[in-house]
């Protein structure tokens, strides 16, 4: 796979066509990653530059944004070697830091807007909005102080409006763009279906784990205030299962201009935001065999609703594909692998 090679500005540089192995790794929440191997020659490490901008020539409308340089010179019968790492494009997001205090309560995509006109073009001044869709979902939050991906994951997980930045290389722009993921799973029939399983024999080294070790299902949240005199709200979603309780400081929420009950509204999807980083982690993954009738952007695409089933462990989820890695290994003969992840996947770390 060839990848095209741009400064921030969008300014063409080169490409680069050699790669021994390249590992792409789509993220529908965060930002996901990229890790790119070739012979460090003069043309590739020419490109490899800090903070340029990679295009995939078979999917321009993905990129990633080069973080990391190592050029590796040890062995020598092989000569030097170039080892590029990086995110994919909504890196960008985690840039840029909301420099005041926002109140939202109406629709999530104008919100998002909002943030984007008025907070990332201080880090990308080459960003615009694309098509407003008027999606119904809506967020009641307050927000400061963090950086734009934090927030933009807390608003996707929450109503399902997904968001992306896309290279518009003709203009020299980028543009923020919302949607929403289609529901391919067997529980529809408004959309072609899309199922990976053992029954279709179109899954390879299936992978399922759950964890539940930091799930919670009920928070208290602390207000303004000390002592008794503090705002503290319940956040209750035990659905009848045993109560697994958590703290959420929510001192930062400010009361200023806002009702009793509009500031107690704050606090409880602050609690609802924590909740949903606490969800148990259960995720399937496979790697789709080669002869799979469904192909990757052609038939389903990151975010989609699809539906896994592997019989012989009692497994069917119909889920949201929340990560694809793509392998190319040009020195061992290998084409692209293609290992969608179905749900939630288990995070590197477990932290609160």
């Amino acid at each position: 796979m060839d990848l095209h090679i741009y400064t921030p500005e969008l300014e063409y540089v080169g490409v680069i066509d050699t790669a021994t192995s390249i590992r792409w790794r789509a993220q529908i929440f965060d930002t996901g990653e990229i890790e790119l191997h070739a012979a460090a020659d003069d043309q590739n490490r020419e490109l490899a530059v800090d903070n340029y901008i990679a295009l995939r020539a078979d999917e321009p409308t993905e990129f990633a944004v080069f973080e990391g340089i190592e050029i590796d010179d040890t062995d020598d019968e092989e000569g030097a070697k170039l080892a590029i790492t990086g995110r994919l494009g909504k890196a960008y997001l985690e840039r840029a830091i909301i420099n005041k205090t926002y109140n939202f309560d109406g629709p999530v995509e104008l919100a998002m807007r909002q943030l984007v006109t008025e907070q990332l073009s201080r880090v990308l001044p080459n960003v615009e909005l694309g098509e407003l869709h008027n999606f119904p979902e809506t967020v009641q939050a307050q927000v400061t102080y963090k950086d734009l991906l934090t927030v933009f994951m807390a608003f996707s997980k929450a109503t399902g409006v997904l968001c992306r930045l896309r290279p518009a290389v003709d203009r020299r722009v980028f543009v923020f763009e919302t949607f929403k993921g289609t529901d391919r799973s067997i529980e529809q029939n408004e959309t072609p279906r899309v199922s990976f399983s053992d029954i279709e024999e179109n899954l390879t080294k299936p992978v399922f784990s759950q964890n539940t070790k930091k799930y919670k299902n009920f928070a208290l949240v602390g207000g303004e205030g000390e002592g008794d005199a503090r705002v503290v709200v319940e956040v209750d979603r035990t659905n009848g299962e045993p109560r697994r309780e958590v703290f959420v400081d929510a001192k930062d929420l400010r009361s200023q201009g806002l009702s009793t009950a509009a500031y107690r509204q704050q606090l409880e999807t602050r609690g609802n935001e924590k909740l949903d980083e606490l969800i148990p982690a259960t995720s399937f993954s496979s790697e789709i065999a080669t002869n799979s009738q469904y192909v990757y952007r052609q038939d389903y695409q990151l975010g989609d609703v699809v539906t896994a089933h592997k019989t012989e462990w009692g497994i069917i989820v119909n889920d949201r594909v929340t990560e694809i890695e793509e392998v190319y290994d040009t020195s061992s003969g290998e084409v692209w692998e293609v290992t969608p992840t179905f749900g939630s996947p288990l995070p590197d770390k477990l932290t609160l």
